[in-house]
């Protein structure tokens, strides 16, 4: 039952970051500049590097998920949380991810020329 509650919570948690609204913080530096609007039902932005021919992908390597906190950060209440608790959610998350996609693409575990790679930050 535990292990539910902590896992609703950051689902929760990764729901939250969906319905924000994107400010300029300068982390990006000059790419927060070329984000544009993503798709409607998808990332409110993206970034997109010009020319890629995404039909030379044909698997997906998932980066692993983590919930970085650091006592100055903005994120205070996860500095609060056990990291070994993060580390398990970041895990379950990384998995749901996999999951969800590999119905439709093969998962890759090393990087390759035909590996599209994918990495969510929170």
């Amino acid at each position: 039952m535990k292990k539910l509650f902590v896992l609703f919570i950051g689902f929760m948690f990764l729901a939250g970051c969906g319905t924000m609204t994107a400010s300029k913080t300068g982390f990006l530096g000059e790419y927060a500049d070329k984000l544009q609007p993503g798709p409607e039902g998808g990332a409110k932005l993206r970034w997109l590097k010009p020319g890629v021919d995404f039909a030379k992908y044909n698997k997906v390597m998932v980066a692993p998920i983590s919930f970085p906190a650091a006592d100055d950060s903005d994120a205070k209440a996860l500095a609060d949380i056990d990291p070994a608790k993060l580390k398990e959610l970041g895990e379950k998350c990384t998995q749901a991810v996999i999951d969800g996609i590999k119905s439709k693409y093969p998962i890759a575990t090393a990087p390759g020329p035909d590996v599209a790679q994918v990495r969510l930050r929170s």
